[in-house]
Protein backbone atom coordinates (compact mmCIF):
# COMPACT_ATOMS: atom_id res chain seq x y z
CA UNK A 1 0.00 0.00 0.00
CA UNK A 2 1.50 3.59 -0.87
CA UNK A 3 1.15 6.42 1.77
CA UNK A 4 -2.08 8.23 1.00
CA UNK A 5 -4.27 5.16 -0.39
CA UNK A 6 -6.94 4.64 1.70
CA UNK A 7 -8.69 1.12 3.06
CA UNK A 8 -12.23 1.19 3.14
CA UNK A 9 -12.26 -2.12 4.87
CA UNK A 10 -10.31 -0.11 7.73
CA UNK A 11 -12.80 2.71 8.41
CA UNK A 12 -15.62 -0.72 9.42
CA UNK A 13 -13.09 -1.81 11.98
CA UNK A 14 -12.40 1.64 13.03
CA UNK A 15 -16.42 2.29 13.54
CA UNK A 16 -16.76 -0.67 15.34
CA UNK A 17 -13.99 -0.05 17.81
CA UNK A 18 -14.99 3.20 18.90
CA UNK A 19 -18.51 1.70 19.20
CA UNK A 20 -16.74 -0.77 21.67
CA UNK A 21 -13.97 1.46 23.62
CA UNK A 22 -17.04 3.97 24.42
CA UNK A 23 -19.51 1.41 25.51
CA UNK A 24 -17.13 0.14 27.64
CA UNK A 25 -15.69 3.40 28.87
CA UNK A 26 -19.39 4.72 29.58
CA UNK A 27 -20.65 1.94 31.34
CA UNK A 28 -17.19 1.50 33.56
CA UNK A 29 -17.17 5.56 34.99
CA UNK A 30 -20.84 5.12 35.67
CA UNK A 31 -19.75 1.96 37.65
CA UNK A 32 -16.76 3.95 39.20
CA UNK A 33 -19.70 6.56 40.23
CA UNK A 34 -21.54 3.99 41.86
CA UNK A 35 -18.70 2.40 43.83
CA UNK A 36 -17.73 4.19 47.62
CA UNK A 37 -14.51 6.43 47.60
CA UNK A 38 -12.98 3.85 49.60
CA UNK A 39 -13.60 0.52 47.77
CA UNK A 40 -10.53 -1.05 46.59
CA UNK A 41 -12.07 -1.89 43.37
CA UNK A 42 -11.32 1.54 42.53
CA UNK A 43 -7.86 0.18 41.47
CA UNK A 44 -9.42 -2.01 39.17
CA UNK A 45 -11.63 0.03 37.63
CA UNK A 46 -8.86 2.47 37.10
CA UNK A 47 -6.64 0.15 35.64
CA UNK A 48 -9.78 -0.19 32.98
CA UNK A 49 -10.26 3.01 31.66
CA UNK A 50 -6.48 3.41 31.35
CA UNK A 51 -6.51 0.37 29.37
CA UNK A 52 -9.27 1.27 27.29
CA UNK A 53 -7.68 4.57 26.68
CA UNK A 54 -4.94 2.98 24.93
CA UNK A 55 -7.22 1.21 23.17
CA UNK A 56 -8.55 4.44 22.03
CA UNK A 57 -4.89 5.26 20.79
CA UNK A 58 -4.28 2.54 19.12
CA UNK A 59 -7.75 2.89 17.15
CA UNK A 60 -6.53 6.20 16.16
CA UNK A 61 -3.66 4.47 14.78
CA UNK A 62 -5.82 2.07 12.19
CA UNK A 63 -7.95 5.21 11.40
CA UNK A 64 -4.59 6.37 10.34
CA UNK A 65 -3.79 3.61 8.48
CA UNK A 66 -7.70 3.41 7.05
CA UNK A 67 -6.79 7.16 5.63
CA UNK A 68 -3.28 6.51 4.44
CA UNK A 69 -1.51 8.54 6.92
CA UNK A 70 1.33 7.75 8.97
CA UNK A 71 1.01 6.27 12.10
CA UNK A 72 4.46 7.58 13.89
CA UNK A 73 2.57 10.80 14.10
CA UNK A 74 0.26 8.96 16.64
CA UNK A 75 1.46 8.31 19.85
CA UNK A 76 0.42 5.51 21.95
CA UNK A 77 0.47 6.30 25.73
CA UNK A 78 1.18 3.77 28.95
CA UNK A 79 -1.70 2.19 30.07
CA UNK A 80 -0.32 3.16 33.29
CA UNK A 81 -0.31 7.09 32.47
CA UNK A 82 -3.29 8.54 32.16
CA UNK A 83 -3.69 11.84 30.09
CA UNK A 84 -4.04 15.25 31.43
CA UNK A 85 -6.57 17.41 30.53
CA UNK A 86 -4.77 20.70 29.19
CA UNK A 87 -5.47 23.68 26.73
CA UNK A 88 -2.93 21.28 24.05
CA UNK A 89 -5.64 18.84 24.59
CA UNK A 90 -8.54 20.71 23.58
CA UNK A 91 -6.98 22.66 20.74
CA UNK A 92 -6.12 18.70 19.22
CA UNK A 93 -9.86 18.10 19.24
CA UNK A 94 -10.52 17.63 15.42
CA UNK A 95 -12.18 20.31 13.51
CA UNK A 96 -15.59 19.12 12.06
CA UNK A 97 -16.70 23.31 10.96
CA UNK A 98 -16.32 22.70 7.07
CA UNK A 99 -18.57 18.93 7.44
CA UNK A 100 -21.58 18.85 5.37
CA UNK A 101 -23.84 16.09 4.53
CA UNK A 102 -26.15 18.14 2.60
CA UNK A 103 -29.46 17.33 4.78
CA UNK A 104 -29.97 21.02 6.23
CA UNK A 105 -31.07 20.00 9.81
CA UNK A 106 -28.29 17.20 10.18
CA UNK A 107 -25.78 20.03 9.43
CA UNK A 108 -27.89 22.64 11.59
CA UNK A 109 -27.31 20.41 14.70
CA UNK A 110 -23.77 19.47 13.24
CA UNK A 111 -23.08 23.36 14.09
CA UNK A 112 -24.85 24.13 17.49
CA UNK A 113 -23.07 20.88 18.82
CA UNK A 114 -19.55 22.05 18.01
CA UNK A 115 -20.69 25.71 19.29
CA UNK A 116 -22.21 24.31 22.76
CA UNK A 117 -18.94 21.53 23.04
CA UNK A 118 -17.05 24.71 23.51
CA UNK A 119 -19.09 26.76 25.39
CA UNK A 120 -18.80 23.71 27.79
CA UNK A 121 -15.13 23.81 27.39
CA UNK A 122 -15.26 27.25 28.66
CA UNK A 123 -17.65 26.68 31.21
CA UNK A 124 -16.06 28.63 34.44
CA UNK A 125 -17.94 26.72 37.03
CA UNK A 126 -19.74 23.42 38.07
CA UNK A 127 -22.94 25.05 38.07
CA UNK A 128 -22.49 26.87 34.59
CA UNK A 129 -20.84 23.78 33.26
CA UNK A 130 -23.85 21.58 34.36
CA UNK A 131 -26.37 23.86 32.83
CA UNK A 132 -24.69 23.85 29.64
CA UNK A 133 -24.44 19.70 29.75
CA UNK A 134 -28.41 19.73 30.37
CA UNK A 135 -28.84 21.42 27.35
CA UNK A 136 -25.56 19.69 25.46
CA UNK A 137 -27.97 16.40 26.24
CA UNK A 138 -31.35 17.62 24.76
CA UNK A 139 -29.40 18.80 21.10
CA UNK A 140 -27.67 15.31 21.24
CA UNK A 141 -30.71 13.67 21.95
CA UNK A 142 -33.06 15.32 19.15
CA UNK A 143 -29.71 15.24 16.92
CA UNK A 144 -29.21 11.33 17.49
CA UNK A 145 -32.81 11.02 16.28
CA UNK A 146 -32.98 13.15 13.31
CA UNK A 147 -30.05 11.77 12.02
CA UNK A 148 -31.13 7.60 12.28
CA UNK A 149 -34.37 8.76 10.54
CA UNK A 150 -32.97 10.16 7.97
CA UNK A 151 -29.85 7.10 7.73
CA UNK A 152 -33.36 4.79 8.00
CA UNK A 153 -34.47 6.79 4.50
CA UNK A 154 -30.95 5.59 3.02
CA UNK A 155 -31.61 1.52 3.35
CA UNK A 156 -28.02 1.49 1.54
CA UNK A 157 -26.65 2.63 4.43
CA UNK A 158 -24.71 -0.42 6.06
CA UNK A 159 -23.93 1.68 9.37
CA UNK A 160 -27.32 2.20 11.07
CA UNK A 161 -26.81 -0.23 14.05
CA UNK A 162 -23.29 0.46 14.66
CA UNK A 163 -24.78 4.00 14.36
CA UNK A 164 -27.25 3.85 17.16
CA UNK A 165 -25.18 2.04 19.36
CA UNK A 166 -22.04 4.64 19.09
CA UNK A 167 -25.16 7.80 19.71
CA UNK A 168 -26.36 5.23 22.82
CA UNK A 169 -22.55 4.98 24.18
CA UNK A 170 -21.86 9.27 23.84
CA UNK A 171 -25.06 9.85 25.67
CA UNK A 172 -24.08 7.69 28.75
CA UNK A 173 -21.07 9.15 28.14
CA UNK A 174 -22.40 12.12 28.49
CA UNK A 175 -24.50 11.18 31.39
CA UNK A 176 -21.71 10.05 33.41
CA UNK A 177 -20.40 13.82 32.86
CA UNK A 178 -23.20 15.41 34.38
CA UNK A 179 -23.19 12.93 37.01
CA UNK A 180 -19.31 13.34 37.89
CA UNK A 181 -19.78 16.86 38.09
CA UNK A 182 -22.49 16.75 40.57
CA UNK A 183 -20.39 14.70 42.81
CA UNK A 184 -17.16 16.35 42.44
CA UNK A 185 -17.37 19.22 40.34
CA UNK A 186 -16.18 19.88 36.86
CA UNK A 187 -13.40 17.79 35.15
CA UNK A 188 -11.95 19.41 32.44
CA UNK A 189 -10.33 16.28 31.27
CA UNK A 190 -13.53 14.45 31.13
CA UNK A 191 -14.77 17.06 28.92
CA UNK A 192 -12.06 16.86 26.69
CA UNK A 193 -12.53 13.32 25.96
CA UNK A 194 -16.16 13.90 25.66
CA UNK A 195 -15.77 16.93 22.73
CA UNK A 196 -12.91 14.34 21.35
CA UNK A 197 -15.55 11.69 21.08
CA UNK A 198 -18.15 13.86 19.64
CA UNK A 199 -15.78 15.39 16.82
CA UNK A 200 -14.26 11.72 15.88
CA UNK A 201 -18.04 10.64 15.35
CA UNK A 202 -19.01 13.36 13.11
CA UNK A 203 -15.69 12.51 11.42
CA UNK A 204 -15.80 9.00 11.13
CA UNK A 205 -19.26 8.18 11.05
CA UNK A 206 -21.48 11.14 10.31
CA UNK A 207 -19.57 11.41 6.77
CA UNK A 208 -20.14 8.38 5.75
CA UNK A 209 -24.02 9.24 5.56
CA UNK A 210 -23.41 12.03 2.81
CA UNK A 211 -23.03 9.88 -0.35
CA UNK A 212 -26.26 8.41 0.71
CA UNK A 213 -27.32 11.41 1.07
CA UNK A 214 -26.68 12.62 -1.85
CA UNK A 215 -28.59 10.25 -3.81
CA UNK A 216 -31.43 11.69 -1.83
CA UNK A 217 -31.90 15.13 -3.08
CA UNK A 218 -35.38 15.22 -1.25
CA UNK A 219 -33.58 14.86 1.84
CA UNK A 220 -31.63 18.07 1.65
CA UNK A 221 -35.23 20.04 3.40
CA UNK A 222 -35.84 16.61 5.56
CA UNK A 223 -37.17 17.50 8.99
CA UNK A 224 -38.25 14.57 10.93
CA UNK A 225 -41.08 15.11 13.72
CA UNK A 226 -39.68 14.74 17.53
CA UNK A 227 -41.06 12.47 19.73
CA UNK A 228 -41.39 13.49 23.67
CA UNK A 229 -38.01 13.31 25.76
CA UNK A 230 -38.98 10.12 27.53
CA UNK A 231 -39.62 7.96 24.22
CA UNK A 232 -36.52 9.05 22.96
CA UNK A 233 -34.99 8.50 26.12
CA UNK A 234 -36.20 5.10 26.02
CA UNK A 235 -35.26 4.59 22.22
CA UNK A 236 -31.33 5.18 23.46
CA UNK A 237 -31.39 2.95 25.87
CA UNK A 238 -31.15 6.21 28.57
CA UNK A 239 -32.09 6.19 32.06
CA UNK A 240 -34.67 9.56 32.39
CA UNK A 241 -33.20 12.87 32.68
CA UNK A 242 -34.54 13.68 35.75
CA UNK A 243 -36.36 11.66 38.19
Amino acid sequence: MSRGEEIPELHTLEHDLNNVWASLLGNVELLEIALPDDSPLNEYVQVMIEAIDTGEAITKKVRAIAHGEPIDLIPTPSPLQPATATDDAADAIPDTSDIELHCCVIDDDHRHLETMMGQLLDASSAADALQKMDALYTLSLHHFYREEQVSHLCPEYPFAANHHRTHCALLTRLSYLHATTQCHGLDKKVVVELADLLALHILGMDVGLKSYIASKPDLMGFVPALPPTSVLEAYFERPPSSP
